[in-house]
């Protein structure tokens, strides 16, 4: 991971804190730090996590992208090695008894996954970010990794009317994803084994993370810490 002073975008922190009149100490509280490590933070000396950059994000009413300098954060911050090893867990669990699943409901399981995790454990097991799109939130990283399992030939690729059906195509252990991790990846799966594509995108549509967010942009993985436990996939 790279320095906060190369990540962040403090100066343009400060400037959008103090436009707004928030204090450092009220903006520290809402991130969930001390007021020197924010100050720090603002001078670009602190490296924040994922969840705070989303959460100072949103407490000034901008899009992460917007506070951070022109590298990428998606990959200063996602462990994409996981990110991947979740994605063939939620094919190995997640698969109709022919072993295919659709890319999009792949996509879903994948990002229940990681926002379950969070809702009770505060942070994602991927750190990945997600995104406001139509059929629901999706990965930024999702597609190219993907495309990435279906050229080393990890997954199998095929159309099926307007729908592609993804398959594994060697069975390897996640050994990057803790017992605990894959416990909850079989769970988020085993509920939406045998269901609709048309389903779990509609069940997202109904969630705080995709309706709090506008169309486009990232969806904040504290948006899910509004749903009750019953509703987070």
């Amino acid at each position: 991971m790279k320095s906060g002073a190369n990540i962040v975008a403090s100066n343009k922190i400060k400037h959008l804190r103090e436009k707004q009149g928030i204090s450092q100490e009220v903006a520290a509280d809402k991130i969930g730090v001390s007021r020197p490590f924010y100050a720090l933070l603002e001078q670009g000396k602190r490296e924040p996590t994922i969840g705070q950059l989303y959460k100072l994000a949103t407490l000034l009413g901008v899009d992460i992208s917007d506070i951070t300098t022109g590298i990428d954060a998606r990959t200063s911050f996602i462990d994409y090695k996981k990110f991947k090893d979740l994605i063939s867990a939620c094919i190995r669990f997640g698969a109709d008894p022919d072993g295919k699943i659709t890319k999009t409901k792949l996509a879903k399981l994948v990002y229940f996954s990681d926002f379950t995790w969070y809702f009770h454990n505060g942070e994602s097991i991927t750190n990945a970010m997600y995104r406001n799109i139509p059929k629901g939130p999706v990965a930024d990283d999702y597609f190219r990794a993907v495309d990435e399992l279906y050229e080393k030939q990890a997954i199998a690729i095929e159309p099926k009317g307007q729908a592609l059906m993804i398959s594994a195509v060697e069975s390897v252990q996640s050994s990057s994803l803790s017992s605990e991790e894959l416990d909850l990846i079989q769970k988020v799966c085993s509920k939406w084994q045998g269901r609709s594509t048309d389903d779990i995108v509609e069940f997202t549509h109904n969630q705080n993370p995709w309706k709090s967010s506008a169309p486009g942009t990232m969806i904040p993985y504290e948006t899910i810490l509004s749903e009750s436990e019953d509703n987070l996939y």
